[in-house]
């Protein structure tokens, strides 16, 4: 792995230095660090796991134009890889903020490329062919300005427009808000197409996942307690309903395998 590769790992939070067996040379991503020694500030709009946003109020996004104003010199970042192009809604997630946020970056993947490999870091032009940040001939990726995906980005953009998907998410995610009501767990309805599921631990939350592909239901299994569910923008609203039947089931073969779960719904009952 290159440095570029170990970086983004490190970002993540979800890995150390000690972990990888290599020297800290990139520094570390952690919060409270002097300004001095921070070359970014970086957040993602909404905990992907859970699907659940940060405070969207002065809470959190007064706080960041507040470092904002008191480090102009340290770029900041929003990781849209998960959120963007449309899948809660709006363009990008952290759109939702009051008021409203001002990246310097911008990070996407995933949606952008409809399926295919691609993802892009989006920035001012002053600083992305600034001779000090990119030398030319520097080889940043080996798949960078890939001709072809880069014009599937395009046409992915260009049918997120003429299909009006970004609406039709915030629409669609109204229903399934809705249809997860009184599925037996907690569920977090995020916005747009996009919602989490909170179980009593990882093996509950796999147990869900693997009788939904069992079904023919692919949900994301998280490695945490959370079941994500993220369907396509143009999925149909009856696959969406069917969808989150067979999720429905799958939910209560699990809770009905929790010792005395049965026990207490028949008491209840």
């Amino acid at each position: 792995m290159h440095g570029w590769t170990l970086g983004a790992l490190i970002m993540s939070g979800k890995i150390t230095w000690n972990e990888l067996g290599y020297s800290p040379e990139l520094g570390s991503a952690r919060f409270g660090m002097a300004p001095n020694a921070t070359s970014c500030m970086i957040i993602e709009p909404y905990h992907a796991p859970s699907a659940q946003f940060h405070r969207d109020d002065e809470t959190t996004a007064g706080r960041i134009r507040e470092l904002q104003r008191e480090f102009p010199d340290i770029p900041f970042c929003v990781d849209e890889i998960q959120g963007g192009f449309g899948r809660t809604g709006k363009l990008f997630a952290h759109q939702w903020y009051e008021p409203a946020l001002k990246p310097d970056f911008v990070t996407v993947g995933k949606g952008c490329g409809g399926g295919l490999p691609l993802s892009a870091l989006l920035g001012p032009k002053a600083i992305m062919e600034d001779p000090k940040v990119i030398e030319q001939g520097h080889l940043g990726s080996t798949h960078s300005g890939n001709p072809v995906m880069v014009r599937v980005g395009i046409a992915v953009l260009e049918t997120i427009q003429k299909q009006d998907l970004i609406n039709r998410s915030l629409f669609l995610g109204k229903r399934l808000a809705v249809l997860l009501q009184n599925c037996g767990v907690r569920h977090h309805a995020g916005r747009g197409l996009l919602a989490g599921l909170e179980f009593n631990g990882p093996h509950e939350a796999k147990e869900v996942v693997r009788k939904c592909y069992e079904r023919g239901l692919l949900v994301v299994d998280t490695g945490r307690k959370w079941v994500k569910i993220g369907p396509p923008l143009n999925i149909s609203e009856g696959d969406l309903e069917q969808g989150v039947k067979i999720l429905k089931n799958a939910i209560e073969e699990v809770l009905n395998a929790r010792p005395g779960y049965a026990q207490a719904c028949g008491d209840i009952g």
